[in-house]
């Protein structure tokens, strides 16, 4: 037997062949909408050293077999699959001796030869098993000539601490949610806050910040988004003495003496602010 360096060496073939040097013409392909229309794990038709009736010889790779070559050897696990596919004795003897020979007990390389389509080969591949046999994916896979199918893709959350956990979902498509300080899935924090808080654009340009709760305000924070605050003044806050300072996304609010606003409504603080957009009030804390 000669055993060369040839093979498939199409990288998107399901027998792909990273060590091969050049394309033997074995390459064959994903049919029947399967991952594997004729698996690396259960896949041959055609016969053992042509002694076998058409049909998958569960060979090749698969576990079994390969298990069954460490514990055996390669001569013997070849000999005995070749007996057991219905060959003549004296010439499986000759076919196994021939591997044994070439390979001694490195079962890989062994299989590696083994599975082709050339003529020499032990087992010879037939690409289109999938596409002949089969209507569909299901119906090869329980054929024992593949074993795996192609999952159908299920697009959700696949974090198990969203709130949105989408159990069935294989593929996450960035949806995940989770539970705002609030216990709200997807919240942004307001929706426990005591009271109603909003901005309205004043005719000065600024932005007001206005309140309407039922208890006194001792101390407030919250963010502003799409606009870079530069400054607070005025005021309920200014007139009950709270110190307010900013940064460019953030204002706090508090008094050093005590000093609260009362319940009711009105502007809590008045924002200076650069650039232009939507400007939203969001994770708003407020000390009762």
């Amino acid at each position: 037997l000669d055993f060369d360096s040839s093979g498939c060496t199409d990288e998107s073939a399901c027998n792909y062949d990273g060590d091969a040097e050049s394309d033997d013409g074995s390459c064959y392909y994903d049919e029947a909408g399967c991952t594997e229309s004729v698996s690396g794990d259960c896949e041959a038709a055609g016969g053992v050293a042509f002694f076998t009736a058409a049909g998958c010889v569960v060979l090749a790779t698969s576990d079994d077999f390969l298990a069954q070559c460490e514990e055996l050897g390669v001569e013997e696990s070849i000999l005995s699959a070749c007996l057991d596919a219905g060959g003549p004795e004296a010439e499986c003897a000759g076919l196994a001796a021939a591997y044994g020979f070439a390979f001694g007990d490195d079962c890989a390389a062994a299989i590696a030869a083994a599975v082709s389509d050339d003529p020499n080969a032990l087992c010879n591949l037939a690409g289109s098993i999938a596409e002949d046999t089969f209507d569909d994916c299901n119906d090869l896979a329980a054929s024992g000539c593949a074993e795996t199918c192609a999952d159908p893709v299920v697009a959700g959350c696949t974090d198990e601490a969203a709130c949105n956990f989408d159990s069935s979902a294989n593929e996450d498509d960035g949806s995940c949610e989770y539970e705002d300080e609030c216990g709200e899935c997807g919240g942004d924090g307001s929706s426990c806050v005591p009271g109603v808080f909003g901005l309205i654009l004043n005719d000065d340009g600024n932005l007001d910040v206005t309140y309407d709760t039922e208890a006194p305000i001792f101390g407030f924070q919250f963010n502003i988004s799409a606009v870079s605050i530069t400054g607070a003044s005025g005021g309920a806050a200014g007139d009950a003495g709270f110190i307010v300072s900013t940064s460019a996304t953030t204002v706090v609010g508090f008094s050093l003496t005590g000093a609260f606003i009362e319940a009711g409504s009105g502007i809590l603080t008045v924002l200076t602010f650069e650039g232009s957009g939507e400007a939203c009030l969001t994770d708003i804390v407020v000390a009762e």
